[in-house]
């Protein structure tokens, strides 16, 4: 009878190292593991905050701000799968937090967060927010000026104040390699983000209207700079500037762009700044035909 029982139990445990022995192999081929799963209560804000995803090439983007239940810190998310999100209300939705491994990938590890219920829905502002989730020490506040020779000047001017196009009390943000931007209102808002490109030109072929408005310093170089912006995840033309380069004699700051501990490009720290030009002599001769528009000119630095 005791070599039965021990025999069964061999048995079975025989068969409980094969069966263990054929997931392990699954897991093998699969190649992709559940390190860590959980469920919980998170609230996310009724805006998206601004947000750099350092990956390869840095890019600028718009995050949900939550707060996980049990904390009161808000954090950025990029992405809740089955979550049909409405900027300006407060949602209070059970989640599920799932982490994986793959080491085929190129980063292993990563989670993905999921809607299981939705537990409310509120019209509502946000409380205790920060401004973004960018270091405020990277945004570049925006100087503009301009310039008009017009019979009517009022009205130009006033158009111009108001012009949402122009960067009026906005700040730009820049990833360390200068390929990507962000441009925020004074409230830190989004206005838009995405891409430029730089390419070296002859200032020669700059409108004579630019010397209107003559930047304070030394030019070292002409350029022109294209933005591009992303739009439902489609990059799109979004303006185009004339560019001089200038060195500002009353600086006396290094001449290297600086590069902070979370890969922004700033200009503080250096006395080499973009000058941004653009004549829209031709744009406000059309909008405003009785003006006696004869040149208007706008530059922004940074």
């Amino acid at each position: 009878m005791k070599r039965v029982k021990w025999l069964s139990v061999l048995l079975l445990l025989a068969g409980a190292f094969c069966l263990a022995g054929c997931l392990n192999e699954d897991n093998e081929e699969d190649g992709v593991k559940i390190t860590g799963h959980k469920e919980y209560v998170m609230t996310v804000a009724s805006k998206k905050l601004a947000y750099a995803i350092f990956s390869g090439s840095d890019s600028f983007t718009e995050a949900y701000a939550v707060r996980k239940e049990g904390s009161q810190t808000w954090e950025p998310l990029m992405y809740i799968s089955d979550f049909d999100y409405e900027e300006g209300y407060e949602y209070e939705l059970r989640v599920s937090e799932t982490s994986y491994y793959d080491e085929r990938r190129s980063e292993p590890s990563w989670t993905e967060y999921k809607m299981l219920e939705l537990v409310n829905k509120t019209e509502k502002q946000s409380e205790g927010l920060p401004g973004s989730f960018i270091d405020e020490q990277c945004y570049n506040p925006v100087e503009v000026r301009y310039a008009v020779e017009a019979d009517n000047k009022a009205v130009i001017e006033n158009d111009i104040r108001n012009n949402r196009s122009i960067p009026f009390g906005c700040s730009y943000v820049f990833a360390y390699d200068n390929a990507n931007w962000l441009l925020a209102d004074a409230n830190n808002d989004v206005r838009a983000y995405g891409s430029v490109s730089r390419k070296n030109v002859d200032s020669s072929e700059f409108p004579e209207s630019y010397k209107l408005l003559p930047p304070d310093g030394q030019v070292l170089s002409s350029m022109e700079w294209t933005f591009y912006c992303i739009l439902n995840d489609a990059k799109t033309e979004y303006r185009s500037y004339d560019v001089f380069m200038v060195e500002r004699g009353d600086d006396n700051n290094t001449s290297a762009p600086v590069m902070n501990d979370k890969h922004y490009m700033t200009t503080a720290g250096t006395n080499v700044h973009p000058w941004l030009y653009e004549d829209l002599t031709e744009y406000y001769k059309a909008k405003y035909p009785d003006a006696g528009v004869k040149t208007v000119v706008v530059c922004h630095t940074f």
